[in-house]
């Protein structure tokens, strides 16, 4: 098991690699919000503690959501062991009716873009998601805004970058939000605050959103 991080830290609107250190510990903080990434890869199944995430795991039909699923999910184990110093085994996770999933520990948010993925962990409640730009390039800017955006952000400017930001953003509150569907149009970015870097993973652009207290940024 990895046992240092890189931290990232915010230049604008871009995180930026920093230095490297051992993972942080967040036992006995009032207030946390911390994000990590790391490569889709590298685990087994059989790593899993929990049972239902296991069979769950195993009816995925997609080979590649499969093992990113998983990934984000060995990270998070990882993680949680840690920064809160857990034992995986006394671990409650539970999944929900909206199909969020919640363990006792802490709040906690997963989400994955091709061959990254990401766990955002707090003491309150929390939303995260990664989106590898490339996987905006062949849609059209401007219709997909239009199917998106509610009538307040209509004004913002179609560009690729823009809209994968708009997309971003709407994930990660509804990811903290933690109920009903996600219907982006009804999801409006300038009532609820987020945070939104870009940074370069495995060599491409991402986009990443964090809804809830400001976070620190690390790449395992």
């Amino acid at each position: 098991m990895q046992k240092s991080v890189q931290q990232l830290h915010p230049h604008g609107n871009d995180l930026q690699v920093a230095n490297a250190l051992q993972f942080p510990n967040f036992c006995g903080q009032a207030d946390f919000c911390a994000v990590f990434f790391a490569q889709v890869g590298g685990g087994s199944v059989n790593q899993v503690v929990c049972t239902e995430r296991v069979l769950e795991l195993q009816q995925i039909g997609n080979a590649h959501l499969a093992e990113q699923k998983l990934s984000a999910w060995l990270l998070l184990q990882q993680v949680l062991e840690r920064c809160l110093s857990a034992d995986l085994n006394n671990v409650e996770f539970c999944k929900h009716p909206s199909g969020k999933w919640t363990c006792n520990l802490c709040h906690f948010s997963i989400s994955h873009s091709q061959n990254v993925v990401c766990v955002a962990i707090s003491n309150n409640a929390v939303g995260v998601d990664v989106e590898n730009l490339a996987h905006f390039s062949n849609k059209s800017p401007i219709r997909l805004l239009e199917r998106i955006a509610t009538q307040s952000e209509q004004s913002v400017e179609p560009t690729l970058q823009n809209v994968a930001e708009l997309w971003s953003k709407k994930e990660a509150i509804f990811k903290a939000q933690g109920c009903g569907s996600f219907v982006p149009n009804s999801i409006c970015t300038l009532q609820t605050p987020t945070h939104t870097f870009h940074l370069q993973l495995q060599g491409q652009q991402h986009v990443v959103s964090v809804c809830g207290s400001t976070p620190q940024f690390f790449v395992v």
